[in-house]
């Protein structure tokens, strides 16, 4: 019976909730929203972190990564030396006492080195752990000489000791075996004759020497050099005669030097030395993986002494165990390169000695072939013609006769010997002539000469300058000379070899490498310090490649995979670089993993690429979402964001690079779950980035040669600390001992010893990161977790789903909330309604809890049915949400999550707590006694200040307006509880559609200011390479030119279809073309008769002769290749398109040559040429291009085009087969670039940086176009006259500093001239200023970082002005004044264009053998001879600008030959000699006038003279100077070039085909070059200018509203100037070969009409009725427009990307100047194009965040707007409740609906707009200064409102409160009265 009561009262329950309808609607919504939401939340927030769970653990955090492309070379690429992890202290270094702190930067390193000896104080014996070594230590640190003074300066005995204490290394070759050996294999004949092989071959005209004898190439020791090429033989085929050559003659040596380096240094490993201690191994036995029990494992015991070489017996020694262990096999690589490098040094000592007596050969006899017979006479050669000794090697030459002199032979290993150890291997000289004797004793260590081992540190601080200052500071150097007191007497030069190639003459002194430092009269360092050696050998190095380069190869990477698979046989340097830090990880305790990652961009489709190669431990931590692993070489994976946004399925194709490929499924890993494919820009761009995961194999496929220059290869090295609280501590272990980088081993050094302190102290290394960052440094420095955009993997995901889940869970609550509320509320008013029936109840015995039940039916609606219902629809509309998180994290679209913890989450909160709390209310309003249950109802509570607040109120007022008053204020709960929810929702939903309006205001004043549709950076320019920049042209774009064609039909010839309208109507002006404008002559060479003539009029005419006569016929090829040869041999702004060859034939189609006026002999020219082109012109090009393009079919066009296609990405070709056009226009060539005036914009950017920013400002010149300046924006641009002023200044020309006055520009102060400062206005957008510390608008001392060559032994920055081109023959040949003024003649070849440099014979002298080489040979001051020109001499139309004191230009414009290379001169002061003698040795000594020599500084230009005085940091000019023509390629001497004396004959083909170095090319191609390249070199302009700007300011003049990253805006010419850039600009001269407007004629060709046109005189293209149309442009705007030639790149206004699809430009990486055809070169052949912008791609970028946002805030209005809604109807109902009698009695008396509802709302609604207002204005407040603040302080924004936000928000919330009234008022509306009372 009481279960049957419960279920009535249930029943009843349910049907009571229908009477109060519009609260059970309310309840229903409100907790279904509420459950989905809860539901969606938990089970989204499940999936993604069950994504995170599944892919995220399989990688550990790491501490630090560095990422660097590899495959290149750089001046600061991270270097291998294995020793340095057996050796650490014995590096060559300068420093400087005087700073306490060891870890400062001016602190630097030279070089790696290892002493090969000891030394000891005499009273201290030397005890070796075997008995038959042999003390070769005749030398003592305190050895004194025959005077009683020490011959080591007690200041550095310290530093001897240390340096040359006794080691594993003095140890081993102290022992007489390896004493033995070594002399056996210096004496050996086979050796000798190797190494000084020279033979001449008359009949082939060759020299057999060095690497071109096949033994020499056998013995040769390289930095590929590894240990099992000496005991098992070369890498050469066993079949190969000599196959074990090296092994045969080096091996007993290397043998025995191997065996005791590593036994002693195993024995000292296992004793403890202490000066072992912290090295790589000995951290390796600290740490316990290397100890007693498992060292004979680990390193296998080795043979008895005496049975080393018995080849019968197989020992467990590294000799033959093909596979020991890793420890074994990197010690004896290490020991092997130590090994090497001493024997190469021997073989560089004899062939330094006989390539300077070939140097002086060829120079004393002016030939080119040296005989043998003279080679050994200089050789052998030991006095000069007075009879003083001069340096010699300390024997004579060794011939294959000599094979029997077994004497010769022990006397010439004797010298070498010496050389190497400072000591004689066998002290009897008896049968040694004096000058031998003299040399062998110059090099052995000499007490009583005082002839020392080198220091390998020196002490700098005596030449210790202030930084910024000129001066000394005095206390500074009071301080220094108390410090350096003992050392202020020390004589250097004992101590150090003073140039590149003392140490031949002194020797080696036992040390691998030596300090070179100069020194000053009083035989101190100037600071002024290099490194003897480049020690390529210790390093792994080749000649022309570094580890880095070697790591990557273009089209992949090189033993990555299988970098862990290596034996003693299957091993080189790369698998060493893993090796090492493998072995230095294991050391340190910090896991080092590599990943190996490539880039590509393909810029026209806009996508990104970064693929990532699958090895073992890569594809270990890929997890597959979706498919399968790839199983062929045509499948890949790519990542599920991409696949989905581009709707790409599983097995469908994709186009990648050069292949297609199958996707075989989706996948993700660790390091791409952020999914971004371009890490320098760290948000997804889903649509336009894809992650590919690949074997390497099947990457290779992408990267086909095409591609390979556009593709970046990334290696990525992360540092996992094993003990994670000490991560920073691990790093400075780790990182300080890899050594890895050269310039800072002194910083590393010490940072390894605070390490060892603090570790030994149990303390904390006190500033750690600035401990780290003293030498983390270089191209491989690391960042930390937090630093690297790769954190983010495992960063974001977390955060957003905690975000979204805190959101989420707040959301639902509060919404929980609302309905309980609701639900209670409801319950109450049933209880008041049922009153009644609650009485009867509870007078017939029901109990209070049997009654109470009948309520729980809220609740059970809630558990039941509702909350399931949502759960389920949760689980399938998560999809929406994860789609959206997938976006930023990884894992699988369409898997929907079923989490059944939120169904029990949803049913605890809506069925247990809803049914328990509406039980216990209910319960507490029926328990009461019946009578008080029966009484319930409305009562009315007074408040007296709600009485007073009425009365106010309703004081003089109307009935109607008193009425509602009172109603509003007597209900004031309600009233207040529906303008509170107003106020919050109008406070929300106002600031969730300000979202979307500030969304919608950022994007359409995000690019406000922003003109520009794409941007590109170029190959970054060597400021002092003057020939480094690219060369400009104008036009108009591709576009431009379509409509100026005419379809021939093939009716003029069958291979010619659109030919131009007019001879030239589809040419550009092509100022970079390979082909010359014009050709000038002169009848009888003098410049009195000189002629121009068009150059395809010659091409097609032929070469005529004074007469005007055709002397020659033409032959176009040879024309062609005439040019060709002369003007791409050095591959400089030059560009070649099938345009220019087009323009032959149209030249001979549109010609009006009478004897064209018969068609067939139009026709048959045209055949005729069209036939020569196919033949001939196509091998050209594809020779240029080195092509790896077969056999080629077709028409001449045709198969260029294929040729252009082998050169081209994919997507370029795209491009070009969209018109015929387009083909046409392509330009390829090499560092070239074609801009648009009025489009284009070149900029030039600079690093700079002081104490507290590094900062990148653009330069842009006051013409650009690609940014919107604020209001007197372009106040920051000055003029030229000012930037002369500022250029004088800054290089203190003309006087500059004898009248030093400020500089204002436009009001602004440029120059203060009192403080010396140079203040730079700059534009800069809110983002700069956010991110940098400006005072007061200004960033202070500023020093510009940029890329400069400098000389190698001292970084001495070499000045630009070193630079010049000798213009003097052409002075001369205009004027004929042979005195000409001083200076007259010398230009900045920095001002002149690429394009207009020549090899071809310009000028020659009045005699028959003054012309050809007969000119060119006559050295400094040949322009003397200039008598005549060379006929058909290549011209240009030289257009050149002036301005006046007030700005007003001036043009003048002339015809002048093409610049000369031959005439470019480098300048360097002949103190500095020495260093460059290996480089002029190597050259053409026998025509040496014609490339090198020497001059007094009054023949030298003036600036130059004082730039390099301040470089030097002298007081005054050098004497003399060495001068160079550093591009002449009579530097070649193998094959000697000749200059044509004749020009357009073809001979100059031969540069094609012959191998011609010019000076600047071999110095960068070898390892000694005395000139190198810096990518960090700081301009310093208080030096630099004397004393003149002591401080650079950036000052911020206004600020431009540019968003996104970091803008700083300044003037083009001045960032040139601190960026050491020249400041010329180019003007593109604008000439027609024909009057296009007025044809002389027309023919017809079977109905299409042809138009024939008279071509112009050349010179009447700079006549002056022309002048007006001198400048290239369509309008004064555009000519008007002078862009600067120096730019490192550029913006586009155009909306395609010209710079890829019309042209195709490479250059060498870094960019020096030298491009060289036919010549191996040192750098890297790339495109010139860098990094790309495309604002199309990042508005894409930006529109995909902006629409994540706007559908985040429409989804909160929404809920907003709903539960605002619900909850005003909830609240209205209650109102409506209270005033419902009211209501129907004015209804029953007549009232209207509107009556009624203005008389009870009217209040409310006036109250409730009110609120609204407030809350609205508040909202938009708070949002507007929340955006202030993160504009301000975060990120640079647009801040700012769309005007239709406020009134939308306005609709939807009177929309709200307008339905809700109509919703609860509707019975009452519609209904009549007699209905609404009952």
């Amino acid at each position: 019976m009481y279960k049957n009561s419960i279920w009535l009262y249930l029943k009843q329950g349910l049907k009571g909730v229908v009477k109060f309808r519009i609260q059970f609607y309310v309840i229903v919504i409100l907790t279904f929203i509420s459950s989905l939401i809860l539901g969606i939340s938990l089970s989204a927030s499940t999936r993604i972190l069950n994504n995170y769970n599944e892919i995220m653990p399989k990688m550990d955090k790491f501490n630090y990564v560095s990422s660097r492309e590899v495959g290149t070379k750089k001046d600061n690429d991270p270097k291998i030396v294995p020793m340095a992890d057996l050796i650490d202290y014995q590096f060559l270094a300068g420093y400087y006492s005087i700073k306490k702190d060891k870890t400062d930067s001016d602190n630097k390193s030279y070089g790696y080195n290892f002493n090969l000896i000891s030394v000891a104080n005499k009273n201290e014996s030397k005890t070796l752990s075997k008995e038959n070594n042999q003390d070769s230590n005749n030398f003592y640190v305190d050895a004194v000489d025959e005077n009683g003074d020490y011959v080591i300066d007690p200041a550095l005995q310290d530093q001897y000791k240390k340096n040359y204490q006794e080691t594993f290394i003095s140890n081993a070759f102290s022992q007489k075996r390896v004493k033995d050996s070594f002399f056996s294999m210096l004496s050996n004949p086979s050796f000798l004759e190797t190494f000084f092989h020279y033979k001449y071959d008359s009949v082939k005209d060759e020299v057999e020497y060095k690497s071109t004898y096949n033994k020499y190439q056998k013995l040769e020791i390289t930095g590929s050099t590894i240990y099992a090429d000496y005991v098992d033989g070369s890498s050469q085929s066993e079949s190969e005669i000599d196959y074990n050559y090296k092994k045969d003659i080096y091996g007993n040596f290397f043998t025995n030097a191997v065996y005791y380096l590593r036994e002693y240094y195993l024995q000292d490993l296992a004793s403890r030395k202490a000066y072992l201690k912290d090295t790589t191994f000995d951290k390796l036995w600290q740490r316990d993986i290397i100890n007693k029990d498992n060292f004979s494992q680990l390193f296998a015991p080795a043979p008895k002494e005496d049975e080393i070489d018995d080849s019968s017996k197989q020992y467990a020694m590294p000799t033959n165990v093909k596979y020991p262990s890793k420890y074994d096999l990197y010690l004896i690589n290490a020991i092997s390169s130590l090994v090497g490098q001493v024997i190469n040094s021997v073989i560089e000592y004899i062939q330094y000695y006989i390539d300077s007596s070939i140097a002086k050969v060829t120079e004393e006899q002016k030939t080119s072939i040296v005989s043998e017979d003279d080679l050994k006479v200089m050789f052998n050669k030991v006095e000069d013609e007075k009879g003083n000794t001069i340096d010699n090697p300390g024997f004579e030459w060794y011939d294959s006769s000599d094979n029997l002199d077994s004497k010769k032979n022990k006397q010439i290993a004797n010298v070498l010997y010496a050389y190497v150890f400072g000591n004689f291997y066998s002290s009897d000289l008896s049968e040694y002539k004096e000058q031998y004797k003299d040399k062998i004793e110059l090099m052995q260590f000499n007490s009583d000469k005082k002839q020392v081992p080198y220091v390998q540190q020196v002490d700098l601080s005596y030449s210790y300058e202030e930084p910024n200052s000129g001066n000394t500071d005095s206390k500074i150097k009071n301080e220094a000379q108390n410090i350096l007191e003992p050392t202020a007497n020390i004589e250097y030069d004992r101590y150090v070899c003073k140039n590149a190639t003392e140490k031949y003459s002194k020797g080696l002194r036992g040390s691998i490498n030596q300090l070179v430092v100069e020194l000053d009269i009083d035989n101190m360092p100037t600071g002024t310090v290099g490194k003897m050696s480049d020690t390529k050998i210790l390093k792994f190095e080749d000649e022309k490649s570094t580890i880095n380069n070697e790591l990557a190869s273009s089209n992949g990477f090189n033993y990555f995979v299988d970098r862990f698979d290596y034996s003693r046989t299957k091993f080189n340097s790369v698998k060493l670089y893993y090796l090492k830090s493998d072995i230095v990880g294991e050391a340190t305790n910090v896991t080092v993993e590599h990943r190996a990652e490539m880039a590509l961009a393909d810029t026209v489709q806009e996508l990104k690429y970064r693929m990532v190669v699958l090895d073992e431990l890569w594809n270990s931590r890929l997890t597959i979402v979706s498919g399968q692993e790839p199983k062929a070489d045509n499948e890949i994976l790519i990542n599920s964001q991409f696949a989905k946004a581009n709707n790409i399925k599983l097995g469908s194709s994709m186009s990648i690079g050069g292949s297609a490929f199958i996707i075989s499924g989706f996948a993700v890993d660790p390091l791409t779950f952020y999914p971004v494919a371009d890490l320098d820009v760290p948000i997804p761009n889903i649509k336009k980035g894809v992650i590919i995961y690949a074997k390497e194999d099947t990457l290779k496929r992408i990267v086909t040669e095409d591609f390979s220059k556009f593709t970046s290869k990334v290696l990525n090295t992360f540092v996992t600390a094993n003990n994670t609280s000490k991560s920073e501590n691990a790093m400075v272990d780790y990182l300080s001992t890899m050594m890895n980088n050269e310039s800072y081993l002194y910083q590393a050094y010490n940072a390894k010893q605070k390490y060892t302190q603090a570790k030994t102290n149990n303390s904390v290394i006190e500033n750690q990161t600035k401990l780290l960052n003293s030498f983390n440094k270089g191209y491989e420095s690391f960042k930390s977790f937090d630093e690297s955009t790769l954190s983010y993997n495992w960063t974001l995901a977390p955060m957003v789903t905690k975000i979204f889940q805190i959101f989420s869970y707040t959301v639902s609550f509060l919404i929980a909330l609302i309905a309980l509320a609701a639900t209670l509320i409801a319950i109450k008013k049933t209880i008041e309604m049922n009153a009644g029936e609650i009485t009867i109840l509870k007078a017939m015995g029901a109990t209070s809890s049997s009654v109470s039940v009948s309520y729980l039916s809220y609740g059970i609606i809630s558990s039941f049915i509702i909350a399931p219902v949502a759960w389920l629809l949760s689980s399938f509309f998560q999809e929406w949400i994860v789609s959206l998180l997938i976006s930023y994290t990884g894992g699988a679209y369409w898997q929907a999550t079923f989490d059944w913890q939120a169904l029990l989450v949803t049913l605890g909160i809506f069925g247990a707590l809803t049914l328990g709390v509406s039980y216990y209310v209910a319960y507490r309003l029926v328990k009461k006694p019946v009578l008080e249950i029966a009484k319930i109802k409305d009562t009315i509570k007074k408040n007296v200040y709600l009485e007073r607040i009425k009365e106010f109120l309703t004081k003089n007022k109307s009935f109607s307006k008193k009425f509602s008053t009172e109603l509003a204020i007597n209900g004031f709960s309600k009233t207040f509880l529906t303008a509170i929810t107003i106020f919050i929702a109008s406070f929300f939903i106002a600031g969730a559609m300000a979202i979307p309006g500030v969304v919608k205001k950022t994007l359409n004043d995000y690019y406000k200011s922003v003109n520009y549709t794409n941007a590109v950076n170029y190959v970054d320019l060597v400021g002092n390479g003057p020939l480094s920049k690219s060369a400009l042209s104008a036009w108009q774009g591709v576009e431009s030119y379509e409509d100026k064609y005419i379809d021939t039909q093939g009716k003029l010839d069958s291979g010619i279809g659109l030919i131009g309208k007019s001879t030239s109507s589809t040419q550009p002006i092509s100022d970079h073309s390979v082909m010359p404008k014009v050709l000038i002559s002169s009848d009888d060479g003098t410049y009195k008769k000189v002629k121009y003539d068009w150059t395809y009029s010659a091409a097609l005419e032929g070469i005529k002769n004074e007469n005007g006569e055709v002397a020659e016929d033409a032959n176009v090829i040879s024309f062609i290749a005439s040019i060709f040869g002369n003007n791409i041999v050095e591959m400089l702004g030059k560009s070649i398109s099938i345009g220019d060859i087009q323009l032959l034939l149209d030249w001979i189609i549109h010609s009006d040559d009478p004897k064209y006026d018969n068609l067939g002999e139009r026709q048959q020219k045209l055949s005729q040429y069209s036939t020569m082109l196919t033949t001939g012109l196509p091998s050209i090009i594809k020779t240029v291009l080195s092509s790896g393009v077969g056999d080629l079919e077709g028409t001449w066009k045709e198969q260029i085009v294929d040729v252009i296609l082998t050169q081209t990405p994919a997507y370029i070709r795209n491009y070009l087969n969209i018109s015929e056009n387009r083909k046409n226009q392509y330009r390829f060539g090499w560092t070239f670039n074609t801009y648009i005036p009025g489009t284009d914009s070149m900029f030039t950017q600079v690093n700079m940086k002081n104490k507290n920013d590094e900062v990148q400002v653009t330069g842009l010149d006051s013409t650009q176009v690609a940014y919107k300046l604020p209001e007197n924006g372009k106040n920051i641009f000055l003029n030229q006259i000012q930037l002369n002023e500022i250029e004088n200044i800054l290089f203190n020309r003309n006087n500059a500093s004898q009248n030093l006055k400020d500089i204002k520009v436009n009001g602004i102060t440029i120059y203060d001239a009192q403080s010396r400062t140079l203040n730079i206005p700059t534009l800069a957008n809110e983002e700069s200023s956010i991110k940098y510390k400006y005072e007061n608008s200004a960033l202070k001392d500023m020093r510009s970082q940029v890329t400069r060559m400098i000389l190698a032994k001292d970084a001495t920055n070499i000045p630009n002005s070193a630079w010049k081109y000798d213009d003097r023959d052409y002075v001369y040949y205009k004027t004929g004044d042979a005195n000409l003024a001083d200076e007259t003649g010398w230009i900045d070849p920095a001002s002149l264009s690429d394009s207009k440099f020549t090899y071809a014979s310009t000028f020659a002298g009045s005699k028959p053998n003054e012309i050809g080489d007969g000119y060119y040979v006559n050295g400094f001051n040949r322009y003397s001879k200039t008598k005549k020109i060379v006929n058909n001499s290549y011209g240009f139309y030289n257009i050149n600008s002036q301005l006046d004191k007030n700005g007003n230009e001036t043009l003048n414009a002339e015809i002048r030959p093409y610049y000369q290379y031959d005439d470019v001169m480098l300048f360097i002061p002949e103190q500095k000699k020495d260093d460059f003698n290996s480089m002029l040795n190597a050259g053409d000594n026998t025509r040496k006038d014609a490339w090198y020599g020497t001059v007094s500084k009054e023949e030298v230009p003036s600036d130059t003279r004082n730039d390099w005085k301040k470089a030097l940091g002298q007081n005054s000019e050098p004497e003399s100077y060495l001068w160079i023509r550093p591009y002449s390629l009579y530097f070649e001497s193998s094959k000697p070039y000749s200059k044509p004396t004749v020009n357009l004959v073809g001979k100059e083909t031969e540069n094609f085909t012959n191998e011609r170095r010019n000076f600047l090319q071999y110095a960068f191609s070898k390892s000694d070059n005395p000139i190198t390249v810096s990518s960090n070199v700081s301009m310093d302009w208080n030096s630099i200018s004397e004393g003149n700007v002591k401080e650079v300011n950036l000052t911020k003049y206004k600020s431009i509203p540019v968003y996104g990253s970091k803008l700083i805006i300044a003037d083009q010419g001045l960032t040139n100037l601190i960026n050491g850039y020249n400041t010329s600009r180019y003007i593109p001269f604008n000439f027609s070969y024909e009057d296009a407007a007025n044809p002389s004629g027309e023919y017809e060709v079977d109905g299409v009409k042809i138009g024939k046109y008279k071509l112009n005189d050349p010179l009447s293209m700079i006549s002056d009725s022309r002048k007006n149309d001198w400048v290239f442009g369509k309008d004064s705007n555009q000519k008007s427009i002078r862009p600067s030639m120096w730019y490192n790149g550029s913006y586009s206004n155009a909306s395609e990307p010209y710079f890829m699809t019309t042209q195709g430009s490479f250059s060498m990486s870094p960019r020096i100047g030298d491009y060289s055809i036919n010549v191996p070169n040192n750098f890297t052949s790339t495109v010139e194009i860098g990094n790309i912008k495309l604002l199309s791609e990042e508005k894409n970028l930006i529109n995909q965040i902006a629409t994540l946002i706007i559908t985040i805030g429409v989804f909160f209005i929404i809920f907003i707007v709903i539960v605002s809604t619900l909850s005003i109807i909830l609240i209205s109902d209650l109102y409506v409740t209270q005033y419902k009698k009211f209501m129907v009695v004015m209804k029953s008396l007549g009232y209207s609906n509107r009556e009624i509802i203005n008389y009870t709302f009217r209040f409310v609604t006036l109250w409730s707009f009110s609120l609204f207002l407030l809350g609205t204005i508040l909202s938009y407040c708070a949002v507007y200064f929340t955006m202030q603040f993160v504009s301000k302080n975060i990120m640079s924004i647009p801040v700012g409102f769309m005007w239709w936000t406020p009134l939308l928000s306005s609709i939807l919330i009177m929309g709200s409160y307008i339905f809700s009234i109509s919703v609860t008022t509707k019975k009452i509306r519609k209904e009549s009265p007699t209905v609404l009372v009952l």
